[in-house]
C-alpha cells in the first residue's frame, strides 16, 4: 500500500482531522447508514488494543450536533495514539474492501497486478462434491478476477466454488484472470498459473453391502463385500473377538467360513481401503443352526460393552485479551450436558491459565483407569505450527504465539494414553490456522497411539467457526445427531455424519465461506459406543477432580446481631464456583456487601466484588472462578463477607465461611 505525497500518514488521528478536514472525505464518500457501519467497523477492530476502550454508546449516543460521530471517532483514537497509517491499512486489507475502495482514492496511489496465490498445478476432486480454487492479488484498484475453463468463463471472485461438480463436464484446465480495470476482460489481464483439475468418480471407498451366499460342495457358507470407489480396491476380512484384537483372515472381497455349531454368533468385519481413504463395514453375526444352515444378522448387534470406566475432559476458554471472544464456554456446556446423559464423569476446565491448565491435564491424565472409555473436547482459540495443533491459552498474547507458549494437541493425548485407556475419542473443536515457521520452536510432539479417534473441526491451516445461534458450527451439529437415532449408532460413524453436516452447513456456505472437518483414527476396534456401560466409578476421579468442593453448601451468616444472611455455594465447574448471597434485613439503610478471598498461608486477602443493595433486601449473585489453581493448592478456601450500613461513621462487621479444602486443590498437592 503507497500513499499519495499529499498524505501524511504518521499524523495522528485527531490531528488529522483539525489539520487536512478528511472528515469531510469520509462522509462525503461514505454517507448516511454506510457511514455508521465503517465506524462499528473501526471501533470493533480498535476495541481493547493498547488501552483503547470505545462504546458504539460514546460515538452515537453522546454525538453532538456540533461533532460527527466520524470527528469523535477520530479523536479518541488520536488520543491514544492511532495514526491515519494504521487506520488505511486496517480499511485496505478488510473483508469489505470494495466498499472502500471509492474511499481509499483519496489516500492510495494506483497499484499494479501481482498475484500472491495461485491455484494448484493439478487437482484431483470426488464427482458430486465441490471443487474450490482460489486466487489472490495485490493490487489497486482492488483487483478483478475472472476464471475460465478451456477459454470459458465459468465464475467470478477471488475464489471459484462449483458444487455437484461430474467427471465428464467439469474436468478441463482452469485459469485465473485478474485485472483492475474493471469487471470487463482486458488484454492488461494476469493470468494465473493452470490447474488441471481431474474429477474421479467416487474415489473413496465405500461399502455398498455385505451379501451371504451357500456353497454348493460341502457344510460352508460365503459372505462377499460389494463396495465402490476409486480402483484398486483392498479388502480385507477380520474376526472380531471381545477378548483380544481383531484377527485378519482373508484378503479379498469374499470370506468362505466352514459351519461350525457354536453357543454365540461369530462376528467379522470387511475394511476396503485404496489411495483416497478406507471404508469399514459393520460387523456381520453369523448365527449357526442345528440343521446346517446359517444366518446373518446385521451389526450393530453387541450389546452395550463394558468399560472399565467412562471419563470426559472438557477444556473451554473464552475470555482473551488482545482476541476476540469464543463460545468455548458455551460450547464445553452443551457437549457436558450431552455427555452426562451416557454416564461420564465429567471434568471441566474453563479459563485457565497456560501453566495451570497443563497440570490440571496432567492430573486428569494420571487418575485414568487402564482400558477406560476417555472422550476429550476442547474448545478455544487455536493455531497450526508446523505439522501439529495448539491450543492458546487465555494469558499468552498473540504476539508470544509459538510452541512453548501454546499447549500442543498431540502431547494432551499423548499423555492421557500413558496410562492405556480401552478407547481415547477426542474433538478438537478451534482454529488450524497456519502461524509463521519462525515462531516455530522444533519439538518432538505424539504419534498416533492405538484406539484413539480425533475429529478435528477444521483441515491444518483452517477455521472453525461459529454459528449465529451463540456456538460452533461443531456443537451445532454434533447435539441434533446426539437427540435422534444416531445415538446408539457407533462413534465413528457418528462423526462421519457431523463431518458430512459440517461441509454442507448454509451459514457457512451464504458467507461465500467452506469449513472441512478432518477425521485422524487408529482404531482397532470400531464397534465403540457412547452407551457403552461402565463397570465401576472411579473414585479418584469422581471424588477428587470432578468437583471443586465436595458438594453444595449453605452457611447462614450474621450482621450487626440483627441483620440475617446466607451465603450459598454451588459447582458450575471444576474450577468454578457460584456464589450466591442472600442479605435479608431489617435495616433502614443501604447495605454494602464486599466480598474476599482469603489466603491464609500469606495472611493477605484478595477483593472479589463489592456490590451496594438498593433496599434492605437483596441477593448478590457472584460467579467466582479459580483461574489458578496454586491460590488453593495449600490452604482451605475461606470467603470473607463484610457488611457496611451507608453512614460515615458506620463500621463494617464481617462473617468468614470457611469451606472444605477445594478437591481441586487436593488432587494438585
Amino acid at each position: 500500500m503507497k500513499l499519495k505525497s499529499s498524505v501524511k500518514g504518521s499524523d495522528y488521528l485527531h490531528n488529522v482531522i483539525a489539520n487536512y478536514n478528511y472528515e469531510k472525505i469520509f462522509q462525503g464518500t461514505l454517507g448516511g447508514s454506510n457511514l455508521e457501519d465503517v465506524v462499528r467497523m473501526i471501533i470493533d477492530h480498535y476495541k481493547n488494543r493498547a488501552g483503547i476502550n470505545i462504546t458504539e454508546y460514546e460515538i452515537f449516543r453522546t454525538n453532538s450536533s456540533s461533532k460527527s460521530s466520524v470527528r469523535l471517532l477520530f479523536d479518541k483514537l488520536g488520543q491514544k495514539g492511532v495514526k491515519l497509517e494504521s487506520l488505511l491499512s486496517f480499511l485496505y486489507t478488510c473483508d469489505r474492501r470494495r466498499d472502500f475502495e471509492k474511499l481509499l482514492t483519496h489516500f492510495l496511489e494506483p497499484e499494479s497486478v501481482s498475484i500472491i496465490v495461485h491455484p494448484p498445478d493439478k487437482l484431483i476432486v470426488a464427482e458430486d462434491t465441490e471443487l474450490r480454487l482460489d486466487c489472490r492479488a495485490n493490487g489497486f484498484p482492488f483487483p478483478c478476477y475472472k476464471w475460465l475453463k478451456d477459454g470459458k468463463v465459468v465464475g467470478e471472485g477471488e475464489t471459484l466454488r462449483m458444487r455437484n461438480i461430474i467427471q465428464d463436464g467439469d474436468s478441463g484446465e482452469y485459469i485465473c484472470a485478474v485485472s483492475n480495470h474493471g469487471p470487463t476482460l482486458c488484454n492488461t489481464a494476469i493470468l494465473s498459473s493452470t490447474c488441471y483439475v481431474d474429477v474421479q468418480h467416487n474415489p473413496c471407498p465405500r461399502i455398498i453391502a455385505i451379501h451371504q451366499f451357500p456353497v454348493s460342495q460341502g457344510n460352508d457358507t460365503m459372505l462377499k463385500c460389494e463396495a465402490r470407489g476409486d480402483l484398486p480396491l483392498h479388502f480385507t476380512w477380520y474376526k472380531i473377538s471381545p477378548e483380544s484384537n481383531p484377527k485378519e483372515m482373508e484378503v479379498g472381497d469374499t470370506l468362505r467360513l466352514p459351519l461350525v455349531n457354536s453357543p454365540s454368533p461369530d462376528r467379522y468385519r470387511c475394511i476396503v481401503k485404496n489411495g483416497f481413504g478406507k471404508g469399514v463395514s459393520h460387523d456381520i453375526a453369523i448365527q449357526y443352526q442345528q440343521a446346517g444352515a446359517s444366518s446373518i444378522i446385521h451389526a450393530p448387534v453387541d450389546p452395550p460393552r463394558l468399560v472399565t470406566s467412562k471419563l470426559a475432559l472438557f477444556i473451554g476458554i473464552t475470555q482473551y485479551s488482545g482476541m476476540q471472544k469464543t463460545s468455548g464456554r458455551q460450547d464445553a456446556e452443551k457437549m457436558m450436558e450431552v455427555l452426562s446423559r451416557y454416564d461420564f464423569e465429567t471434568v471441566s476446565l474453563l479459563n485457565l491459565n497456560r501453566d495451570d491448565l497443563w497440570k490440571a491435564i496432567q492430573c486428569f491424565a494420571d487418575n485414568v483407569p487402564k482400558g477406560s472409555f476417555v472422550f476429550v473436547y476442547v474448545a478455544a482459540h487455536g493455531i497450526s505450527l508446523g505439522r501439529e495443533s495448539y491450543i492458546i491459552p487465555p494469558d499468552v498474547p498473540s504476539s508470544a504465539l509459538n510452541a512453548d507458549s501454546c499447549i500442543c494437541i498431540e502431547d494432551i493425548l499423548k499423555t492421557i494414553q500413558q496410562n492405556v485407556p480401552g478407547i481415547c475419542v477426542a474433538v478438537i473443536d478451534t482454529c488450524r490456522v497456519h502461524r509463521d515457521r519462525r515462531n516455530i520452536t522444533d519439538r518432538e510432539c505424539a504419534g498416533g497411539a492405538p484406539n484413539q479417534l480425533v475429529f478435528y473441526s477444521t483441515l491444518d491451516g483452517g477455521e472453525a467457526k461459529e454459528s449465529l445461534g451463540g456456538c460452533s458450527i461443531f456443537t451445532k451439529h454434533f447435539i441434533p445427531r446426539m437427540n435422534e437415532a444416531a445415538n446408539r449408532s457407533r462413534i465413528l460413524d457418528i462423526f462421519q455424519q457431523v463431518k458430512t453436516y459440517i461441509s454442507r452447513d448454509e451459514e457457512i456456505l451464504k458467507r461465500d465461506q467452506e469449513q472441512t472437518a478432518e477425521i485422524r483414527e487408529t482404531l482397532n476396534d470400531y464397534d465403540f459406543h457412547l452407551y457403552d456401560v461402565s463397570q465401576s466409578r472411579v473414585a479418584t476421579v469422581d471424588q477428587k477432580f470432578s468437583r471443586l468442593v465436595s458438594e453444595s453448601s449453605s452457611n447462614s451468616i450474621r450482621f450487626f446481631d440483627r441483620i440475617n444472611g446466607t451465603l450459598m455455594t454451588k459447582q458450575l465447574h471444576s474450577n468454578v464456583l457460584l456464589i450466591d448471597i442472600l442479605i435479608d434485613g431489617p435495616s433502614e439503610k443501604k447495605l454494602q456487601v464486599a466480598l474476599y478471598h482469603e489466603r491464609a498461608s500469606e495472611r493477605v486477602t484478595i477483593p472479589c466484588i463489592s456490590y451496594t443493595l438498593p433496599n434492605t433486601f437483596g441477593m448478590l449473585k457472584w460467579t467466582f472462578e479459580l483461574d489458578h489453581l496454586e491460590r488453593v493448592k495449600e490452604d482451605a478456601l475461606v470467603l470473607r463477607v463484610e457488611l457496611t450500613e451507608s453512614s460515615e461513621s458506620s463500621v463494617p462487621d464481617f462473617q468468614t465461611v470457611k469451606l472444605s479444602r477445594p478437591a481441586i486443590a487436593e488432587i494438585m498437592s
